[in-house]
C-alpha cells in the first residue's frame, strides 16, 4: 500500500472522527406568542426577543392585536383586531393626559368579554388548537381570556410583563411582595413610603386583588370555558400558577428593589437597539459665530 494512499485514508478517518465529535443534533421549536390584547408599546417590548428566536431557526406564530411591523422569516403573525382604533374611538388619550385622568382598566371588562368571544370565533384562532407547540410565550396583562387556549395546547409557558412585574401578577406564581416597600403599580410611589402611603398601598393592593379574584378572573374563566365548550378548564389563577418563568421588563435601578424568587427575571431594556454613532458635525466656535453674525448685519 503506497504512502500516498495511506495518507488519504488517515485524512478521511480524521475528518470522520472530527465530524462525530463536533456533531450536535439541531432542531427548531414551534413557539406561540399569545397576546389577544396588546398596545403597540407593549408589543415593542417583546418583539426583539421573538425576532432573535426566529433568527436562530425557531418557527414562531405571533397572535397580536397589532399589525406586523415588518415581515420576517420564521415568523407568522395572526391579527386579532384593531386595538388602537377600538381604544381611541372610545377615549381621547390626549385629553385624558392633559386633565391628568387615569383610565380604569377594570371598567373595560364588559368590552374585554365581548372582544374575547369574537377573537375565539376567528378561524385562525380555532386553527391553533389543531397544532402542537413546544412553548407558549404569553403577555399576561389583561390577556387572561386566552388562558383557555394555553391550557388546551398543554405546552409549557413563559410570561412577559411589559412593565416591571406587578404584585398582582407575581403572587400568582407564589412570589409575594411586601407592601411596606414595594409600591402598587397604579400609585407611582417610590420604595421609601411614609406610614400613610404604606397604608394606602396596602389598601390598594387588597382592593385590586379582590377585584381580580371576585370579578375580573371569573368573567375571563367563563369566556374560555364557554368558547372551548369545556367547563372543567381550571380558573385563571390556577393556570397562571403553572407558568415556568416571568420575564419582567424592569430593573431595580428604575423600578426599585423587589424580592424576586428565581422564576422572575428582570430583562429591562431587552427591546433596545444597539447604539449608532452620532453624526459628525463641525462645531463653530463662538468667535466664528460672532464674525458671521456681523457679516450678516453688514449685508
Amino acid at each position: 500500500m503506497s504512502s500516498k494512499y495511506l495518507h488519504l485514508q488517515l485524512c478521511v478517518l480524521l475528518l470522520i472522527a472530527t465530524t462525530v465529535v463536533l456533531w450536535r443534533p439541531v432542531s427548531s421549536d414551534k413557539i406561540l406568542a399569545l397576546t389577544f390584547f396588546s398596545s403597540k408599546s407593549h408589543k415593542i417590548t417583546y418583539m426583539k426577543l421573538i425576532e432573535e428566536l426566529a433568527k436562530r431557526g425557531h418557527e414562531i406564530t405571533v397572535v397580536s392585536s397589532q399589525k406586523p411591523f415588518k415581515v420576517l422569516p420564521n415568523i407568522k403573525e395572526v391579527y386579532t383586531y384593531d386595538f388602537d382604533k377600538e381604544l381611541h374611538e372610545k377615549y381621547d388619550m390626549i385629553e385624558m393626559k392633559e386633565s391628568n385622568t387615569q383610565l380604569n382598566p377594570f371598567l373595560l371588562v364588559p368590552g374585554y368579554v365581548t372582544l374575547c368571544n369574537k377573537i375565539y370565533d376567528k378561524p385562525d384562532i380555532k386553527n391553533l388548537l389543531k397544532q402542537k407547540f413546544d412553548l407558549i410565550f404569553l403577555m399576561p396583562v389583561f390577556n387572561d381570556c386566552s388562558l383557555g387556549l394555553v391550557h388546551k395546547l398543554g405546552a409549557p409557558f413563559v410570561m412577559f410583563a411589559p412593565t416591571s412585574v406587578p404584585s398582582f401578577l407575581a403572587n400568582k406564581i407564589g412570589n409575594s411582595f411586601p407592601t411596606s416597600f414595594v409600591p402598587n403599580t397604579f400609585l407611582g410611589y417610590s420604595d421609601e413610603m411614609t406610614f400613610s402611603q404604606r397604608f394606602v398601598n396596602f389598601g390598594v393592593d387588597l382592593m385590586i386583588e379582590s377585584i381580580l379574584r371576585f370579578y375580573y378572573e371569573p368573567a375571563m374563566t367563563e369566556v374560555y370555558r364557554d368558547k372551548l365548550n369545556d367547563p372543567k378548564i381550571p380558573p385563571v389563577r390556577n393556570i397562571l400558577a403553572n407558568a415556568s418563568l416571568i420575564l419582567s421588563n424592569g430593573h431595580f435601578a428604575v423600578s426599585g428593589p423587589k424580592p424576586y424568587l428565581p422564576d422572575i427575571v428582570d430583562v429591562g431594556g431587552i427591546h433596545s437597539n444597539p447604539p449608532k454613532p452620532l453624526p459628525q458635525v463641525q462645531l463653530i466656535s463662538y468667535i466664528q459665530l460672532k464674525i458671521m453674525a456681523s457679516l450678516a448685519q453688514i449685508a
